[in-house]
């Protein structure tokens, strides 16, 4: 008997991961598919699907005509328009004025600097004539106000927001609103207008005291770690139910991320967790790759340093231990969109909204597709008062139209790297920075086993709230059914793992 699918590759069709006791956990790339299997049976498919046994290969055909094992994450891309998967998302740039300095600031450099005033309040009626325009059939946009310190030109957001409400009553339109604030600055007037509003509030603090003080200290050498946990005190007491978010930045590991994480987490007053790497730029002769990940080709630059590299893979790693003694905490943002691609088959239809869905408007009224692109007039796409002028194709690239992502195992969940990374890493936005490769691989092997060996627990977690939030930057994600008939097949060598398991 011959198996089907016999041209498939390890590494590129699908993808096995080493679990304790012997066990593997087989992951089907062209549509997500999850299975438990022996490491016998891994071992043959290692070496190829034809080395199957026969009743391994029996079971293999099975599934195979279950729909388990097509591939539909390729069909699903090519079907979907670029703007499929994620709501209109506007960035508005309130304000480049900020009291901190970060070690780390993206924004400290290029273009940033001449746009060193407020965005004017003329903008607001552009703002919902670019919503009228581009509104999504889901008839829900998120506003993010960004900064700088947002709260700092708080007039105009209040503004916004009345505004919003007259629109959102004529037009029926939801709005999402998000702000990212280092919450050192909280009047009253802010406090009331975030909870009335029901906002969801990303607010930068990396980890505990030390490490936040020491990455996030104000212009004038002052220490605000425990300012911000008061204020955040303040505002959870304000609105129970406001979605608070502890948007990490990991610069260095003089303290461990694991015991960073475990420090804020021990406030219990966040939400969800989101956490991302400082862009640390260093030229590289080579750099050693994590299993199935590339090797930075020389002439590239890592963004990501290999220790900080390494806490990542502590931390998830960890990540069980967190549910385990909070009744607040749901998650880490990262992660569980990424539990949540791998059971419900859901494919991204680009790493970010950048470019799709995803604008953002800077103070001087130019339109770029990234908020970390603001300055950089090589990418403006526009302006608040003629629209989009450029259509962003390059930001648009399918992950199987790319060289280096054609074949790689995560492709359909990850679909191609941070632009900003890969801007500074190759020279090339559609190029990926091989170290933020490394990381996203170590990412998904950590969910993907965490899935295998937690069961029904974790995979029954509840992640409804994640399209509303800024996951992965506006991941755009295409939803698809899963093939529950496979889930009810009595199986021996290929235990399907799935919401149901």
């Amino acid at each position: 008997m011959s198996a089907r699918f016999e041209h498939w590759v390890e590494g590129e069709h699908y993808k096995l991961l080493s679990l304790p006791g012997r066990r593997v956990a087989l992951f089907i790339v062209v549509n997500h598919s999850l299975f438990q299997i022996s490491a016998e049976t891994a071992a043959r498919l290692r070496a190829g699907v034809r080395h199957l046994n026969l009743e391994e290969c029996e079971e293999w055909n099975a599934l195979a005509d279950s729909g388990l094992l097509a591939d539909v994450n390729t069909h699903t891309l090519v079907e979907a328009s670029p703007n499929d998967g994620a709501n209109l998302a506007i960035n508005l740039y309130l304000t480049t004025r900020c009291n901190l300095a970060c070690a780390y600031c993206f924004a400290r450099g290029r273009g940033h600097r001449v746009l060193d005033r407020d965005m004017d309040l003329d903008t607001i009626p552009f703002l919902f004539d670019f919503v009228r325009k581009n509104v999504t059939p889901s008839k829900a946009v998120r506003l993010e106000f960004f900064g700088g310190e947002p709260l700092l030109n708080l007039d105009f957001i209040r503004r916004v927001c009345d505004a919003g409400e007259v629109f959102s009553q004529e037009r029926g339109v939801r709005l999402i609103k998000r702000i990212s604030t280092n919450m050192t600055h909280l009047p009253e007037a802010a406090l009331r207008l975030l909870a009335r509003h029901k906002f969801i509030v990303s607010v930068s603090v990396d980890g505990g005291r030390t490490s936040h003080n020491q990455n996030r200290p104000g212009k004038n050498g002052r220490a605000w770690f425990d300012k911000i946990i008061a204020n955040c005190r303040r505002l959870r007491e304000a609105s129970p139910d406001l979605l608070l978010v502890a948007r990490m930045t990991v610069n260095g590991t003089l303290v461990p991320l694991t015991a960073n994480v475990c420090e804020l987490w021990q406030h219990d007053i966040f939400d969800y967790f989101q956490i991302w790497p400082a862009i640390s730029v260093a030229s590289t002769e080579s750099s050693p790759a994590a299993e199935g990940a590339l090797a930075s080709p020389r002439g590239t630059k890592d963004t990501i340093p290999p220790d900080v590299q390494e806490e990542f893979s502590r931390l998830v790693k960890a990540y069980p231990f967190f549910f385990s003694r909070s009744k607040r905490f749901r998650g880490i943002l990262e992660y569980e969109r990424i539990a949540d691609m791998a059971l419900n088959g859901k494919v991204a239809n680009g790493y970010c909204s950048a470019g799709r869905n995803y604008f953002t408007f800077s103070p001087n009224g130019a339109i770029y597709p990234c908020h970390r692109f603001v300055g950089d007039t090589r990418f403006q796409v526009g302006d608040v008062r003629t629209g989009l002028t450029e259509e962003p194709i390059t930001w648009r690239q399918s992950p199987d139209q790319s060289p280096a992502c054609r074949g790689c195992w995560i492709r359909y969940i990850c679909n191609g790297g941070c632009k900003h990374h890969n801007l500074l890493s190759t020279g090339d936005i559609t190029v990926p920075d091989p170290s933020l490769c490394r990381l996203e691989m170590g990412r998904v092997m950590g969910i993907l086993s965490l899935i295998a060996e937690k069961g029904g627990d974790y995979q029954r977690h509840s992640r409804a709230p994640l399209d509303d939030l800024f996951v992965s930057c506006g991941r755009p994600i295409l939803p698809r059914e899963v093939a529950a008939r496979a889930l009810q097949l009595k199986t021996k060598w290929f235990t399907p793992l799935g919401p149901a398991d």
